[in-house]
């Protein structure tokens, strides 16, 4: 399983500088995950916990990054969800 949907990785890759809103799942305890994207470039908005993961912000040069790291399971985008 890849860690990132391959359109969501065109749009990232085709403008850097745009400002994403992100769903992170991870590998492992959520907060030592935030801790250390707090100090970088991007911004946690909200911890999960019903799954292991994060909604971050940020640019989008600076969250492909993410896919780098060991502990990042998923990588997908921060979308309104509607119920019927």
């Amino acid at each position: 399983m890849t860690k990132i949907m391959p359109k969501l990785l065109e749009c990232m890759q085709a403008d850097p500088d745009a400002e994403m809103r992100l769903i992170v799942r991870v590998n492992g305890d959520p907060a030592q995950a935030a801790e250390h994207l707090a100090a970088g470039p991007m911004r946690v908005l909200r911890q999960f916990t019903l799954v292991p993961g994060m909604a971050v912000a940020g640019k989008a040069g600076d969250c492909l990054r993410l896919l780098d790291e060991p502990w990042v399971s998923r990588i997908e985008e921060d979308r309104e969800v509607h119920a019927l």
